[in-house]
């Protein structure tokens, strides 16, 4: 065996790694274009705002402890059952808020209620006449949203 490459064995040798290099630079390229996108996951991935019911999210820790809580809209439809913009946000809410139970038969009737206004503002005049305290308020503006969290001292 001749230990002393040819010269045309040495430049087909360097051809060769010249080409590896530029395959592992696109391999990479690529396992980081994957790792930004995810094209490569069967799962797709949800960006925080498709989480359902993510606008609940911030009063799972204040209803930990509550096993039924009140929940009450200020939408008004004939046809509460089957109207989406009256039980759309009600299925977020007792997604999100699991284990603990949202009646939507007698809301008022509860120490915690959850107040979802659609009208981007917070009913104040109900909260005064259930005497009850503000415990949190989340506004979303690009919803038109209000959420709030109320505790009355005696249901």
């Amino acid at each position: 065996m001749n230990a002393i490459l040819k010269s045309s064995d040495q430049n087909n040798f360097s051809i060769f790694l010249k080409c590896i290099f530029v395959l592992t630079v696109i391999l990479q390229i690529f396992l980081n274009l994957n790792t930004e996108y995810g094209f490569l996951t069967d799962v797709p991935r949800l960006s925080s705002t498709s989480y359902p019911g993510i606008e609940f999210q911030g009063l799972k820790p204040f209803l930990a402890a509550v096993p039924v809580a009140g929940y009450w809209i200020d939408y008004q439809s004939s046809s509460p059952e089957t109207d989406s913009k009256y039980v759309s946000p009600y299925l977020k809410a007792q997604f999100c808020l699991s284990p603990t139970m949202l009646d939507i038969q007698r809301p008022l009737q509860h120490q915690f209620i959850v107040m979802v206004s659609l009208k981007n503002e917070i009913d104040q005049s109900l909260i005064k006449s259930l005497r009850a305290q503000i415990v949190v308020v989340y506004k979303f503006s690009d919803q038109r949203l209000v959420i709030t969290l109320i505790r009355r001292d005696r249901p």
